[in-house]
């Protein structure tokens, strides 16, 4: 490329004319329209070129700017006496264009400048001729100006190059005042560097002490004190004045000029894209071109076939992108014949990631290493390439395992000759461990008949040689290879006593576990690969006793392992072979259920399910079997080892297969168990609580803990929706089981204990305890719960225990005895409202006389026995209430009804049920006497007699409620969170239908107690008072409810014939 048609600003700088003389200061007198004063005022500080008297065009450097890359500046006087400096800006492209030619350079060198005489002329840009990088004859023309210069002094040379690469400065003194001879030297020194590193030297044909400019060569006076560090030459010298820098590309180029000048050239061609890789990489100049100069030398050697130190070649071929295809060939091949040749194995791993990916490299140490074995180099060939195959970055291909195994048979045939039995041990052992990434099985038959004939002689190549055979080889030639005789010899007396079982020389009956003994006696390693294999051919020769419950669960657990899935066929097959009635009924339960293990291990789930089904047909026909039967798919699903992902899939096909609920829920429990009840089986876990929700009597015969770890899972997820539900569903079962409830339950509780929706879950489970489970041991689970969960625990627990003696069970199942009990207490009690006008026994005997009739005697004694029954109980409860509060108010009343204060009767846990169901307030309205007071209401006998059953039967329950009631301190809040515990368990419906019958007769009971007995006195209920007596004999008109209750008592007792 040519530099013709660059354009140039420039400008003239020095003394403006006045009267046809330079008078005044320099300043600018003329430039080109892209100059700026910046650009002047710098020129001028580093541009202090001085004019050379006598040669007008003799002055000029070339020199590096600030703001513009480069400067060419030449000084003269003009014919007009004016001292000129002319400033021409050089773009970096255009030196690198002419790389040297210094000749094409010096075109733009002016021998006459213009005479300018006003400052501030313009003038145009300046065109820069044609030019280009220096041909080979005008390189080789400027280095024999350069020797001529030094006349043919090499060491001269070789230190000026080292001091313009080492950027020391270079003075020439005595130098001819011709520009080109000056020239002459410089350029040939550019000669002497690569073409891309000269554009950037800088020079000045003539320069004083006194003259300020920054350039590498520099030419001056005979007398200029020289600047500090320089290094000096006087033209035609013999030696250099100074310490020139170290440098290897400087003494390599000196040995190449001794040879012949053109050969400088070509190398210093050769060397240009070495040393701007290098410059790229970050080195100085000096660096790149003495790394450049040592890769030629390098280069030269290997080419030539010399030695070089394998490291330095090894450095080379690792780092230098600049190699060319047939260089790197060389190295390779070099690299390769040293490492094998020393056994310098870390060169011969360092081949393996350079070459990597480049095919025509890899065949050229394909083709030498084919080489070495047909010289018989077969262990080191192996050796090497068992390193790059084993790399997880070295080579691999189908031609790098053909060779390696050429490689490996060779090899193995060279120590069966040298009868080195333990280093075939070693090779055998090496190439089963790397099977994979060596695929060595294409070859172990090979290897094999290779060695048996030194197997005979080791016990451990013997072995080594069974597990190869049982690793690699088919079904019948492994079936052949174990009954050879000639190796058994050598193996464990177990494996021996197999052998011979079976290849039927002894058909009696096998000693327990050797099948699993034998296998066991290859070592850890291989026994899962031996179990498997040998119980193929116990298979094949119909040796079913071979099968026992030490071998079995070993298998089992072979299924599991890399050989399992390798030999996962051979596994099916095995278990296919106890499909027969017979044979499975022979092995029992214990043993067949590691045969559906080794299918869940193959993840053979059609076969498994049929296995249970066969299994559930055979061995657990019973009923009460079903169970066991369950129990065994839980252990087998919580035994056998299943990746996550897999586990759906074994349970769904449980359940397409038609496994029973009991059973399918207990192989989801053993799954979640068998993964720690892992986050992943989250759909499993989910599937479970709706299988649970769906067959609630299969929580019956679940372990406690199951469900307990269930509600865990959900827990630790923070799913409290799924956890309370699984919480409800633990309560029964637990109850039901009594005493051996109450331990779940406290852990139940303690996993809930975590937010307040999953603790109200886990006091419900625990209240559901204590209102189902018998009463002593609700007492028992109170008094364990409330130790072992805390006193706020215990206080809720209590007031269940307490509704439960009060109700006898749930308030709602009594809805209706409440209605019956408000209604009969206040038709009694509000005949005796006004104490005016109370009953007559008139009355009282004729409505008495119409529930006579029809009635027999036992009917007549059991309707005066609930009635007299009737009055103790509410007489009872008055007491007992009037006791604990001597003067009732209705203040106290009214915080009962909201749910304050505490708890100290049986009616006043009425008040609380009451006013929680009326939301805190009274609803009842005053009591008032009939019109007509009939306090029988009209009640047919029969009806009556029931339903003062039904009441008694209430209050009975409510007396022995009083014992719990005056143990413990109730507060009216707990009673009412017991009664919404219950209260929240019903349907929306029937809460609708009993709210306001249990808000009014829940309060109406208390009330017409207390109306009841009001003044009343208990002697009417007391045997041998003469009140009694006379009420019994209707001889006294009852004044209250209590009298009401002696006075029929007596009636029905004195009409039994």
């Amino acid at each position: 490329m040519s530099t013709a048609g660059y354009a140039l600003e420039h400008f003239y700088y020095g003394q403006p004319l006045a009267n046809g003389q330079p008078q005044g200061d320099l300043q600018l007198l003329a430039s080109s329209a892209g100059v700026t004063q910046e650009h002047v005022r710098e020129a001028m500080q580093i541009g202090r070129v001085p004019p050379l008297a006598g040669h007008p065009d003799g002055s000029w450097a070339l020199l590096r700017g600030r703001s513009q890359p480069f400067l060419l500046v030449q000084a003269q006087r003009n014919a007009a006496g004016q001292g000129m400096r002319h400033v021409i800006f050089v773009p970096v492209d255009v030196l690198r264009l002419l790389s040297g030619n210094i000749k094409a350079l010096a075109a733009l060198v002016e021998t006459d400048m213009p005479t300018l005489p006003e400052p501030g002329t313009a003038v145009d840009l300046l065109v820069m001729p044609s030019g280009s990088a220096p041909a080979t004859e005008d390189q080789e023309d400027a280095l024999l100006a350069l020797m001529n210069a030094t006349r043919d002094r090499f060491d001269v040379i070789e230190g000026l190059l080292a001091a313009l690469i080492g950027g020391k400065p270079i003075v020439i003194t005595q130098a001819p005042p011709q520009m080109r001879e000056r020239l002459g030297l410089v350029e040939g020194l550019l000669a002497l560097l690569p073409p891309p590193a000269r554009f950037g030297v800088t020079f000045a044909t003539h320069a004083t002490a006194a003259t300020q400019i920054d350039v590498q060569i520099r030419f001056m006076g005979e007398d200029e004190a020289l600047p500090a560090n320089a290094l000096h030459y006087v033209w035609g010298a013999r030696d250099l004045s100074g310490q020139a820098p170290h440098s290897e590309y400087s003494r390599f180029i000196k040995s190449q000029l001794r040879l012949d000048i053109t050969l400088v050239v070509e190398r210093t061609a050769t060397l240009a894209p070495i040393a701007a890789w290098r410059i790229k990489q970050g080195d100085a100049l000096s660096e790149a071109l003495g790394y450049a100069s040592r890769r030629l030398r390098v280069d030269d050697a290997l080419s030539n076939n010399q030695p070089v130190d394998a490291p330095e070649v090894a450095k080379i071929l690792t780092n230098d992108t600049t190699l060319s295809d047939d260089l790197r060939a060389i190295y390779v091949q070099h690299l390769l014949a040293f490492a094998l040749a020393l056994d310098e194995m870390e060169h011969a791993d360092l081949l393996a990631v350079v070459v990597r990916g480049q095919p025509d490299m890899e065949r050229v140490i394909i083709r030498q290493m084919s080489a070495e074995l047909d010289r018989g180099k077969a262990e080191r060939v192996y050796h090497t390439l068992t390193r790059w195959l084993l790399n997880p970055l070295g080579f691999n291909g189908m031609l790098w395992i053909d060779l390696f195994h050429r490689a490996a048979l060779e090899y193995a045939e060279i120590l069966v000759q040298a009868g080195d039995e333990a280093r075939l041990t070693q090779l055998l052992d090496q190439l089963r461990e790397n099977y994979l990434e060596l695929q060595t099985n294409t070859i172990f038959p090979q290897l094999i008949r290779i060695s048996m004939p030194l197997g005979t002689r080791s016990p451990e190549l013997a072995q080594m040689l069974f597990v190869l055979a049982a690793s690699t080889l088919p079904t019948n030639r492994w079936q052949q290879f174990v009954n050879l005789p000639h190796l058994a010899a050598h193996l464990s007396a177990d494996t021996q006593r197999l052998l011979k079982h079976l290849s039927a020389f002894d058909p009696s009956a096998p000693p327990f576990g050797l099948l699993n003994h034998a296998a066991a006696s290859f070592g850890e390693t291989w026994q899962p690969l031996m179990l498997i294999r040998l119980a193929e051919v116990a298979a094949l020769a119909t040796r079913y006793d071979l099968f026992d419950m030490d071998s079995l669960p070993a298998l089992a657990a072979a299924a599991a392992t890399d050989w399992g899935a390798r030999y996962d066929q051979t596994l099916r097959w095995i278990v296919r072979n106890f499909y027969s009635d017979n044979l499975l009924t022979s092995l029992g339960a214990k043993s067949a259920s590691y045969l559906a293990q080794i299918l869940l291990a193959r993840r053979a789930y059609a076969e498994l399910t049929d296995q249970l089904l066969r299994q559930r047909r055979l061995l657990y026909a019973a009923e009460n079997k079903q169970l066991a039967f369950a129990a065994m798919i839980r252990r087998v699903f919580a035994e056998t080892p299943l990746p996550v992902a897999e586990v759906p899939a074994a349970l769904q096909a449980l359940e397409a297969g038609g496994i029973k609920p009991l059973a399918l829920i207990l192989a989801h429990t053993g799954a979640l168990e068998s993964h720690k009840w892992s986050a992943a089986l989250d759909d499993v876990a989910t599937h479970l609580v709706t299988l649970l929700g769906q067959q609630r009597m299969v929580i019956e015969v679940l372990r406690p803990d199951v469900l307990t770890d269930l509600v865990k899972y959900y827990v630790e997820r923070r799913d409290t929706a799924a956890a309370v539900r699984v919480a409800n569903l633990i309560a029964v079962p637990a109850a039901r089981r009594g005493e051996s409830g109450i331990a779940p339950l406290v852990d139940l509780y303690r996993v809930l204990d975590w937010d307040e929706p999953s603790r109200a879950a886990g006091i419900d489970a625990l209240r559901y305890f204590v209102r189902h489970c018998s009463e002593p041991v609700a007492a028992r689970g109170v008094a364990r719960f409330g130790n072992d969960l805390g006193p706020a625990v215990r206080e809720k627990l209590e007031a269940t225990f307490v509704l439960r003696r009060l109700l006898g069970g749930d308030l709602t199942e009594h809805a209706d005895v409440l209605h019956v009990a408000a209604g009969l207490l206040y038709d009694f009690g509000s005949a005796y409202v006004d104490r005016s006008n109370v009953p007559t026994i008139q009355l009282l005997v004729g409505d008495l006389h119409s529930l006579n009739g029809g009635l027999d005697d036992s009917e007549r004694v059991a309707l005066a026995d609930e009635f007299l029954e009737l009055g103790r109980s509410v007489n009872a409860l008055a007491s007992q209430h009037r006791r604990a509060h001597p003067r009732e108010n209705n203040q106290r009343i009214t915080g009962l009804l909201g749910g304050q204060g505490e708890v100290s009767s049986v009616l006043d846990i009425f008040w609380v049920m009451g006013g929680y169901f009326a939301q805190g307030q009274r609803a009842i309205p005053r009591v008032e006497r009939p019109v007509e007071p009939h306090p029988m209401g009209g009640r047919a006998a029969p009806l009556l007699l029931q339903d003062l059953q039904a009441i008694n039967a209430l209050f009975k329950a409510a007396l022995r409620a009083l014992v719990a009631i005056e143990r413990v301190s109730l507060s009216a809040a707990t009673i009412q969170q017991e009664i919404e515990s219950q209260w929240g368990a019903i349907d929306l419906q029937a809460r609708r239908a009993l709210v306001r019958d249990l808000a009014v007769d829940l309060q109406r009971i208390p009330e017409m107690i207390l109306i009841s007995t009001d003044k009343a006195d208990d002697k009417a209920l007391q045997d041998t008072s003469s009140l009694a007596r006379r009420l019994d004999k209707n001889m006294q008109r009852p004044e209250n409810v209590l009298d009401l209750c002696r006075f029929v008592y007596g009636y029905f007792k004195t009409r039994v014939v």
